[in-house]
């Protein structure tokens, strides 16, 4: 399993944000498939983004409601259950990425080395 680090967002004038996340910041498959039973990502960053983390419980709602369509149809059911599960999957897997660039787009930025490194590895600074 990936090592997790601690990147530190920092802006003027506003609060630190502070993501724990995997050192490749893009999650595993199997970890993102994981995250969807195990807890979501939501929870890793400081201060918890309230918004992202009523989208992520909403998404694991709806692998249980998916389960209603298996009363009208067992295909339908099926479809409905592997498409809210494809949709948990994608908020998991992708989050700490499109979250830091989402911040770093509104002018955050890292002051440390291997932090900045650590971007620069996944794609997200130049």
């Amino acid at each position: 399993m990936a090592k997790d680090v601690e990147i530190t967002l920092k802006k003027e004038g506003a609060q630190d944000i502070t993501v724990k996340c995997p050192e490749t910041i893009k999650q595993s498959t199997i970890v993102a498939v994981f995250g969807i039973f195990w807890g979501m990502p939501t929870f890793r960053v400081k201060p918890i983004n309230w918004k992202d983390t009523l989208k992520g419980f909403g998404l694991y709602a709806i692998i249980f409601i998916a389960c209603i369509f298996f009363a009208v149809s067992t295909i339908l059911g099926i479809l409905a259950l592997l498409g809210a599960l494809a949709l948990n999957f994608l908020f998991n897997k992708n989050y700490f990425y499109n979250f830091i660039k989402k911040h770093l787009n509104e002018g955050y930025s890292v002051d440390d080395d291997e932090q900045k490194q650590i971007l620069r590895n996944a794609g997200l600074l130049n």
